[in-house]
């Protein structure tokens, strides 16, 4: 039926339809742009993970689905590549004239910015709870740092005092006041100052309000 293929190809959400053999039999547009930008003749007639590695786990939940008739809810996984994507499928059996399932229906949702959004709460949850605990201002910076390089998956961070420098300009100096790292807090002394031209990069960034990552520009990146 046109308008049963119509809505099923328009769908935003990833649509796929698996016969017996594990095989792509149908699938639409938003889908084979989640994986990887693949197109939908790309899919037909391969299973998935002949089509990408990472999506080979999926055929034993196929697998599943045809041998229990039951449906697979809630299957979460993360694209391992720059995006940072994260996907939920459902999947579940299509009967065939017999009553036995057919083949198997996959509706696949984009889950990042729900997750992201989960996140950033948690994030804010623990920084709200460990910043009431903070006592002096090295507390604060422990609680701040800590949850920053744990959000940001990150495995050091620093606090960074600025000495000296005209006002809107970059400084001459600035000293590392405190530096989180693995195992803590550490407190950092003398021998913590940053050289202006290491610095310099940094520093506009926060005058312009924004957050960045960038190398410690203290190491010899060799």
């Amino acid at each position: 039926d046109a308008q049963l293929a119509a809505l099923f190809d328009a769908a935003p959400a990833g649509l796929a339809f698996f016969d017996r053999d594990l095989r792509f039999v149908r699938v639409n547009a938003a889908l084979a742009a989640m994986n990887g930008g693949r197109s939908v003749a790309d899919h037909l007639g391969r299973r998935p993970g002949e089509l990408l590695a990472d999506l080979a786990p999926v055929e034993a939940l196929l697998r599943r689905v045809l041998d229990t008739g039951r449906p697979v809810r809630g299957h979460e996984w993360d694209v391992l590549d720059d995006t940072g994507h994260a996907f939920r499928a459902t999947y579940y059996p299509v009967p065939g004239p017999d009553g036995r399932p057919a083949g198997v229906g996959v509706i696949v949702e984009d889950v990042t910015a729900a997750r992201t959004a989960a996140l950033d709460r948690e994030f804010l949850l623990e920084l709200s709870a460990a910043l009431q605990l903070a006592v002096d201002s090295a507390g604060v910076a422990a609680a701040a740092l800590s949850r920053a390089a744990a959000r940001l998956g990150l495995s050091r961070c620093a606090l960074y005092e600025i000495d000296g420098g005209d006002e809107g300009t970059a400084p001459p100096s600035a000293v590392c006041r405190h530096a989180w790292a693995a195992d803590g807090l550490e407190a950092v002394g003398a021998g913590g100052a940053l050289p202006p031209d290491g610095f310099a990069a940094l520093f506009e960034e926060a005058l312009a309000g924004r957050v960045s990552v960038h190398p410690d520009p203290r190491r010899d990146p060799t």
